[in-house]
């Protein structure tokens, strides 16, 4: 049987041919060709209407500052062009590309509306640089960025949203509790799915909608998709592998991989056991910058949406 998988970018001019075969997985269902209002069904994403929403997802995460600071819309061309349907973003950091709390939230609608018009769901990432040497927010500072972000989110039916690392250096120290983070949840409308921090295996956060992981990056794909696995199974609900090994032209941290076959074995591993997970590069995934993309990052990106659109 044939199919057009739901979530099928709006094709760029001179697109390939997508119509592919269903693997046998249940997550791996046809889906709807437009995004619509996710939810999360058990372990798997969806739609409103029920149509499961497989994603072929990479970081993104300045493309906010790209689309509302330069007008630079090539990333999300390129993503589009590549075959991925799914973008992880961080509309506001103190990081590379520096940007206020303010000005994250003036660009994410735009960066939404370009998402959307290409087809594009997209992870917003928000309480990022919480501590004293980032935003050095304050509780209340806290929800009330999330509150913002959430009824952003909410205007766009194609949008998840996450909390940033909350046990990361980078964070105030309290963010990580579970009951704050509970808070953050009740900040957001129930309807935009959302996750309560990224875990990783000394501290599952699995009290959100859905689990996001960053998974051991001194473990192989195959290991970290069984992990990943694992968590999902225990709590029946959706795990992620959101932010895996970098891949990038040169080993800038240990963990990076410099090998495109890396992204095909995650992809592979991922795809095997029933989880989704993201492509990260270094540094493209970073700036969203289509300048900074190299051979091995692109050959990497082939590669992986090759694997999750295969038979």
């Amino acid at each position: 049987m044939s199919v057009r998988y739901v979530g099928e970018p709006v094709p760029p001019p001179g697109p390939r041919d997508r119509t592919l075969t269903l693997a046998s997985s249940a997550w791996f269902e046809p889906w709807a060709t437009a995004p619509g209002r996710l939810r999360v069904d058990g372990v798997r994403l969806a739609r409103a209407d029920g149509d499961a929403v497989r994603p072929i997802a990479a970081s993104g995460f300045d493309l906010p500052e790209r689309i509302g600071r330069h007008g630079d819309l090539r990333f999300a061309d390129w993503l589009v062009a590549e075959g991925f349907n799914y973008v992880r973003v961080v509309p506001s950091s103190v990081y590379r590309s520096p940007r206020t709390i303010a000005e994250g939230l003036a660009w994410l609608p735009q960066t939404l509306e370009v998402c959307r018009d290409r087809g594009l769901y997209v992870q917003v990432v928000g309480a990022v640089d919480t501590g004293p040497e980032g935003y050095d927010l304050n509780r209340d500072g806290v929800r009330e960025w999330m509150r913002e972000l959430g009824q952003i989110c909410h205007d766009y039916a194609n949008t998840l949203m996450d909390v940033n690392e909350p046990y990361h250096g980078t964070q105030q120290p309290w963010l990580a509790a579970p009951e704050f983070l509970q808070e953050l949840r009740a900040e957001v409308p129930s309807a935009v799915p959302m996750t309560l921090g990224s875990s990783h295996e000394g501290l599952l956060l699995t009290g959100g909608d859905w689990t996001a992981i960053h998974a051991d990056r001194v473990k192989s794909p195959e290991e970290q998709a069984a992990f990943v696995a694992s968590v999902q199974a225990e709590t029946e609900k959706l795990a992620w592998n959101d932010e895996p090994n970098a891949i990038s032209e040169t080993e800038t941290r240990p963990s990076d991989r410099t090998d495109p076959a890396w992204a095909t074995r995650l992809a592979a591993a991922h795809r095997s056991s029933g989880v989704p997970v993201t492509l990260h590069l270094r540094w493209a995934g970073l700036t969203a910058n289509v300048d900074d993309l190299g051979p091995v990052q692109r050959e990497a990106a082939r590669r992986f949406v090759e694997v999750l659109t295969g038979e």
